[in-house]
């Protein structure tokens, strides 16, 4: 991905979450690091991972949410605290459970202000 293709993920993300430049110091620095961590990826994956995670969540997604989209094995190996390592690693084992048994997904419990770790609290690992 390009710079001007980060700006066009940057603008989608502005424009569905009006406080997401709420707390930076510069529009040029949150480009630049967008563009550093994304780089590597096409235009095409990130914007598709945006899109989904706008569907999904009233939060604005954090750079390691959209390369989980891409890239969930990457993402386990690389860049991801502990606790979302855990989860990630302890989801992959069990989704078909979990949708067989007709449980919400995470990111469903999320919306419902609950966080991801009381989520798979539930659950015995």
């Amino acid at each position: 991905m390009n710079v001007e293709e980060t700006k066009k993920i940057l603008t989608v993300l502005e424009t569905a979450y009006s406080d997401f430049y709420k707390n930076s110091k510069s529009k040029n620095s949150v480009l630049r690091l967008w563009y550093m961590t994304l780089r590597e990826f096409a235009y095409e994956q990130c914007n598709n991972a945006v899109l989904s995670l706008i569907k999904e969540s009233p939060y604005p997604p954090k750079i390691s949410d959209i390369i989980i989209r891409i890239k969930p094995q990457k993402a386990l190996n690389q860049g991801v605290d502990i606790h979302t390592r855990k989860m990630l690693e302890w989801y992959e084992n069990h989704k078909a459970d979990l949708h067989s048994r007709g449980l919400k997904t995470a990111v469903e419990f999320k919306n419902e202000g609950k966080s991801y770790l009381d989520y798979f609290a539930q659950f015995e690992v």
